[in-house]
């Protein structure tokens, strides 16, 4: 990579020619199974040319990056996966909701946990009940403590409802039934 720019930083005219070279390098490393190499390589390929397509990368890109705890840096690429995926799709709208979690996103997590909740069985809904009960909790908490106005009270009061809800975490379960008793005091 470090050849590719070095290359353009001296001939601009070379850039298409070494983002196309850096694509077969990454198209070459997901053949082979190597997902540091193509993400070495579609990184530069980007830093060159902003915004080239990855196309079917995407998944296997936003997984590398997950794995190895780059969770911003995974959302876009699986944004672009969600876009174009056929299935696996409950998958990796959970991947999601996770990444945002990570992040300290839990407002946005906590969509995508509830769409993963809707797309499976019941009984394959125990890990994700944990992460809607605990960023309901968390989100609701925030809004409880910075509030100056009804609505969020009525939003922090509907996320501590959806934690008993679901039923999860159940060793935060006492504290949500307390928070809400907090928060119908204060409206």
């Amino acid at each position: 990579g470090a050849y590719y720019v070095d290359a353009t930083a001296r001939d601009p005219e070379l850039a298409d020619q070494a983002v196309s070279d850096l694509m077969w390098l990454a198209r070459d490393a997901q053949a082979s199974n190597d997902r540091f190499a193509m993400a070495t390589a579609v990184e530069t390929a980007l830093r060159l040319r902003p915004g080239v397509g990855v196309g079917d990368m995407s998944l296997p890109l936003a997984r590398h990056y997950f794995q190895n705890g780059q969770y911003g840096r995974a959302l876009p690429f699986y944004e672009k996966a969600m876009a174009e995926a056929t299935d696996a799709v409950p998958e990796i709208v959970f991947e999601v909701g996770q990444a945002h979690e990570e992040i300290g996103d839990c407002e946005h997590a906590l969509i995508f946990f509830e769409r993963f909740r809707g797309m499976v069985r019941p009984w394959e809904r125990g890990e994700v009940d944990w992460y809607i009960g605990t960023c309901a909790f968390n989100v609701a908490r925030d809004l409880r403590d910075r509030t100056f106005g009804e609505a969020e009270l009525d939003e922090a009061l509907r996320l501590v409802n959806r934690t008993v809800e679901v039923g999860e975490p159940r060793n935060i379960q006492a504290q949500a039934w307390f928070e809400k008793g907090e928060i119908l005091v204060e409206m």
